[in-house]
C-alpha cells in the first residue's frame, strides 16, 4: 500500500513539473503580434443566403385556447318561483321543554324551563334552542318564536 502511495506521489510530482515547464515557456516567449483582419469592401450588404425560418413547435398540451362553443339563441330567463313555505315548528312540549316557574322583580322577568338535558333560567331575547328565541314572558307562560311563524306559548302544565 505504501508502494502505491509513493508511486502515485511521483506521478503527481512529474505532472506538476511538466505543467510548470509549459507555463514557463508561455511566459518567457510572448505570442506573436496580433494583426487585425481587414474587411474587404463590398457593395450593398446582402442577406444571408439561406435565412432560417422560425421553428414551429407542435403544441405540447393541445391547442393554446379551446374552441368557443357555438352561439345559440339566448334563452328567456327562468321564471322566479317563490320560496317554499317554512315548515311549522313542532310543539315545544314534544322537544322536551316544560315551564317550571316564573320570577318577576322590578321590571325584569325570568322563566325557569326544564329539559331532559337540564334546567335553565331564561329571559326575553335569549335563545332556547338553535333557531328558537324567547319572544316575551307573561303570566300565561313564555312565548317562543323561530323568526318566521307566530310565537308559540309554552305554558304551565295543568
Amino acid at each position: 500500500m505504501r508502494f502505491v502511495a509513493a508511486l502515485l506521489t511521483l506521478i503527481g510530482l512529474t505532472a506538476a513539473a511538466i505543467a510548470g515547464q509549459g507555463l514557463w515557456q508561455e511566459v518567457k516567449d510572448p505570442p506573436a503580434a496580433v494583426i487585425p483582419a481587414t474587411v474587404a469592401a463590398e457593395g450593398d450588404p446582402q442577406p444571408p443566403a439561406a435565412a432560417l425560418s422560425p421553428r414551429v413547435w407542435p403544441a405540447l398540451f393541445g391547442e393554446p385556447m379551446p374552441p368557443m362553443p357555438p352561439q345559440s339563441e339566448p334563452q328567456p330567463p327562468a321564471p322566479v318561483m317563490a320560496a317554499p313555505p317554512k315548515p311549522q315548528m313542532p310543539p315545544l312540549e314534544s322537544l322536551g321543554y316544560e315551564l317550571k316557574g316564573l320570577v318577576r322583580t322590578e321590571g325584569a322577568i325570568w322563566a325557569l324551563v326544564s329539559h331532559p338535558a337540564g334546567e335553565r333560567v331564561l329571559r326575553p331575547g335569549e335563545e332556547l334552542e338553535l333557531g328558537y328565541r324567547i319572544d316575551r314572558i307573561d303570566s300565561a307562560g313564555i312565548w317562543v318564536t323561530d323568526g318566521a311563524a307566530e310565537p308559540t306559548l309554552l305554558g304551565f302544565r295543568e
